[in-house]
């Protein structure tokens, strides 16, 4: 029996694919959103229409203000220019509530309890050869994001908290081999993702002064999966990502009057 093969036996015949009935849905990154489009033969916008919910991030933590902002800082990393174009807007008490507000992580959408592409008379996902990097490197992508909030808890509170999740393949670790080697990948997509959509709320607030609209959202998130992520790919797999910063504020720039054109029609 190959690696690959026990790895289901083990998730669709042990654990009776639960982690694909968690609580909180798997998150997509922009890449997640740019190969499951492709593959379902759809556009960006129509795969998150159709199969994504927004979930604030208010809605996924129960950190206050302070160590809030912190946490974003761990997960949002890249050269310090850009971090400064998205987090000086927390310098106006204001708009950095609107910011904290307005955050989200995409997540895949839930049936009843379940993955929208999880087949439960099978226990198999249907989208396996294109499923979202956080659920490539699972657990171990549960373990990692555990690790940042833990650490972030600890600087701001002094008080951090690993929650390990009960997965048999953690008793198995030979069998992760892949996971590991994709964890890079995964890390970079999602600070990406965070970046990105950073820079978006920021210009947003900016112009509007108000809480970003999942609409506004999901709109900038297809196309940066559209015009960002098919260029990025590459470089993404080797762990790493260079894109002028003046092409993300043009595409920021595009999706906010795309989005006002829209709402005049």
């Amino acid at each position: 029996m190959t690696r690959v093969d026990e790895k289901v036996r083990i998730c669709r015949e042990i654990c009776g694919a639960r982690c694909c009935r968690r609580p909180i849905p798997c998150a997509v990154t922009i890449f997640d959103i740019y190969r499951l489009s492709r593959y379902l033969k759809c556009t960006a916008l129509e795969f998150v229409e159709r199969f994504c919910v927004p979930k604030r991030f208010t809605e996924l933590t129960e950190y206050h203000m302070d160590s809030h902002e912190s946490y974003i800082e761990t997960v949002v990393t890249g050269s310090e220019e850009f971090e400064k174009a998205v987090f000086q807007v927390f310098t106006d008490p204001k708009k950095a509530l609107l910011m904290y507000h307005s955050f989200v992580w995409l997540t895949l959408r839930s049936i009843e309890g379940a993955c929208v592409f999880l087949d439960k008379n099978t226990n198999l996902c249907t989208v396996h050869e294109v499923k979202p990097i956080q659920c490539k490197v699972y657990p171990l992508s549960v373990i990692t994001s555990q690790v940042d909030i833990a650490l972030s808890s600890f600087l701001t509170t002094g008080i951090g908290v690993i929650r390990v999740p009960s997965c048999k393949l953690l008793e198995k670790p030979d069998l992760l081999r892949d996971e590991r080697e994709l964890l890079s990948q995964f890390d970079v997509e999602f600070k990406f993702t965070a970046l990105a959509e950073g820079l978006f709320i920021k210009e947003f607030i900016a112009r509007f002064e108000k809480i970003v609209p999942f609409d506004a959202l999901n709109l900038f998130f297809a196309r940066a999966a559209e015009e960002l992520a098919s260029k990025l790919l590459d470089s993404v797999r080797k762990g790493f990502i260079y894109v002028e910063k003046q092409l993300l504020e043009d595409l920021v720039k595009e999706v906010l009057n795309e989005w006002v054109e829209g709402r005049r029609r």
